[in-house]
């Protein structure tokens, strides 16, 4: 299976998903239900970011949402920073790895918001709060955004402690996001930017960092999967899997922002390895990559695309 270039078939997989056509522009006119609900999404937090903004010393150009263990020493010194505790209404990260806080930073000279901590299905968070990182970021200026995430191999070729740059994704969480018109909008320049993917690579490549890319799976998760499960993930062309990111990746396609994911390999799938897997085992890859992620990480805000 290739883990570089382009595939065929390049694109998101989701639920009741149709080809874009110009005419799906006249289908989805200005006050369409799914523009609504990014609507109402924004007025939510309106209030949280017009505080929030008061307290910045300067204003993000970009939001990176960090995955589990992918926070820790690696990380600038903050400009400022608070806990998820501290944002009213704001979700409460649950999941070990997950340090829940909201820092603001400088990368490569560039204000970026670190979200240390994101929110999951899995954990009983509706979509409207899993994508709550991407809308208070947009709100407070972030116009462009990296994520990041811990993900299994399903291809057998890499193995735990690689970078995947992803180029495409496919969603079995079953959950989609009201956003389809708003999202086929700004699909072409926004939806993980082969330019930018390009430019990223090359730049870590320089550095000796070995880097492929490469599809990423969504489950719904909280359980790691079959081997039955990787098998059908293999065979639909998936490369690494986890239970987050998608949902992340369509609200800030479909808010107009360019977005680059990162997964770092922490195991080998199941049906790929002999014994059972553990969480702790991915926090500890994850901690022990986390400086080489985060190298590749300053890289991807100092290449990403001018507004």
């Amino acid at each position: 299976m290739p883990l570089s270039g382009a595939g065929k078939g390049e694109g998101l997989l989701l639920c009741r998903r149709t080809p874009y056509t110009p005419a799906v522009e006249h289908r989805f006119p200005k006050f369409a239900p799914e523009m609504e609900w990014l609507q109402r999404q924004r007025l939510h937090w309106s209030e949280l970011a017009r505080r929030l903004r008061e307290q910045l010393p300067q204003q993000p150009h970009a939001a990176v949402i960090l995955g589990s263990g992918l926070g820790g020493q690696a990380l600038p010194a903050p400009l400022w920073q608070c806990r998820y505790e501290e944002l009213e209404g704001f979700p409460r990260s649950t999941v070990a790895g997950h340090s829940g806080e909201l820092r603001l930073c400088r990368l490569s000279g560039i204000p970026v918001l670190l979200f240390l901590g994101r929110f999951h299905l899995y954990e009983g968070y509706r979509l409207e709060q899993v994508v709550a990182p991407v809308i208070l970021g947009w709100l407070l200026g972030a116009r462009a955004f990296v994520l990041t995430n811990a993900a299994g191999a399903v291809n057998p070729e890499l193995a735990p402690g690689e970078l995947v740059l992803v180029r495409d994704v496919l969603d079995f969480t079953l959950r989609s996001l009201p956003v389809d018109g708003e999202f086929r909008r700004h699909y072409s320049c926004c939806f993980l930017p082969r330019t930018w993917r390009r430019a990223v690579r090359e730049c870590i490549g320089t550095q000796g960092i070995a880097c492929v890319e490469g599809t990423y799976a969504a489950m719904l998760g909280p359980m790691y999967e079959t081997p039955a499960e990787i098998r059908f993930l293999r065979f639909a062309g998936a490369d690494v899997v986890g239970m987050s990111t998608v949902h992340e990746l369509a609200c800030a396609v479909a808010l107009g922002c360019p977005v680059l994911v990162l997964s770092l390999v922490t195991n080998a799938a199941s049906g790929n390895r002999a014994a059972p897997l553990t969480h702790a085992e991915v926090l500890s890859v994850a901690r022990q990559s986390a400086r080489q992620l985060w190298r590749c990480v300053e890289i991807a805000v100092a290449q990403m695309p001018a507004e």
